[in-house]
């Protein structure tokens, strides 16, 4: 008889995943605050020890755990953020996140962007009184729209409402550049 020994050796996998989320798809104001959602996943077959730092680059660089991730766990965290009159200016807000562990494992990157909400500022060059009844002409809409933060024209659509004698048609009318 004999005795076989059988020997097999796991081959380690290291993963370890973010995702991020933004507590809001746009903004719209100097000094709102924008809270981004974190969370760390070991989806590999090694643990990872000590810190695990997530690194952002609109929020800093924090510690989301300091007990290290077992195989399967998350964590989760949140940082926040405060929107600039640059950011405004931009018309977005770029943002991407990495985590690492102390033993030298790293995340892969992921992104989240949000969008500044900016309202057209419409003006007419020459305003002319507009009478009820009478059709309108190329002087009464001579208008430009442009956004408000970098005066770049907007081309879009004027929804003009007839109030005189209780009437609320509305009607339509095209900007373009």
């Amino acid at each position: 008889m004999s005795l076989m020994l059988l020997s097999t050796l796991a081959t380690a996998n290291t993963v370890m995943i973010i995702t991020k989320s933004a507590s809001s798809s746009s903004y719209d104001a100097i000094g709102q605050n924008i809270t981004y959602n974190y969370t760390v996943t070991n989806s590999g077959n090694v643990s990872f020890t000590g810190n695990i730092i997530v690194a952002d680059n609109r929020t800093g660089a924090f510690s989301i755990t300091s007990s290290g991730l077992n195989v399967g766990q998350n964590v989760t965290g949140t940082a926040n953020y405060t929107i600039t009159q640059p950011d405004l200016d931009a018309g977005y807000v770029p943002n991407s996140a990495y985590a690492t562990a102390t033993n030298g494992f790293q995340s892969n990157n992921t992104i989240a962007a949000i969008t500044a909400a900016q309202t057209p500022t419409i003006t007419w060059s020459n305003p002319v009184n507009i009478t009820y009844g009478t059709k309108l002409n190329k002087t009464q809409l001579d208008a430009n729209a442009s956004n408000p933060v970098t005066g770049t024209k907007v081309a879009g659509t004027f929804v003009i409402y007839s109030t005189p004698r209780n009437c609320t048609e509305r009607r339509y009318a095209d900007i373009t550049d």
